[in-house]
């Protein structure tokens, strides 16, 4: 039997669960980089697999319970990109919970600000750091640093 037969008896083909996983049933987390089979991972909606392991996520959501304990109230507008936010009544609470999401340093569990989703996946996206921003901002100006330099001058 190949590896590619074993694949497809180790999953049901039909089941969306596994359209992200990689050839061999392991995935890597993006928080501790260690490579895991794909069932150390949770599953969004029964569709999707989480980003990073059951592990890391627990310990992600301790952090994130006591830093919104001790964050300061949302602002009207993403402290990212400074775009407006609606906010949407929040039933269960009885209280408003707006679009903003907590950011913090991953590094040092601090609280960064409250920034909106897209901004959110974004850094997430380029690293979660100031060298990713950078590199991307390189990137787009063609490595005309000059034209970085007036734009954040511009901001």
């Amino acid at each position: 039997m190949t590896e590619e037969n074993l694949q497809l008896n180790l999953f049901d083909e039909e089941d969306e669960v596994f359209l992200q996983d990689f050839k061999y049933g392991v995935k890597v987390c993006t928080y501790c980089k260690k490579e895991l089979p794909v069932t150390a991972f949770g599953t969004i909606w029964g569709k999707f697999r989480r980003s990073m392991c059951r592990g890391c996520f627990t310990r992600h959501a301790k952090i994130a319970e006591k830093l919104y304990i001790s964050a300061p109230p949302q602002p009207d507008n993403c402290q990212c990109c400074g775009i407006k936010t609606e906010i949407i009544p929040n039933k269960k609470k009885g209280s408003n919970k707006g679009v903003l999401q907590l950011d913090h340093a991953h590094e040092t569990e601090k609280f960064r600000g409250w920034i909106c989703n897209n901004c959110n996946q974004a850094l997430g996206k380029l690293g979660d750091n100031l060298k990713g921003v950078i590199k991307a901002a390189l990137y787009l100006s063609k490595n005309n640093t000059d034209l970085i330099l007036k734009t954040i001058r511009n901001i």
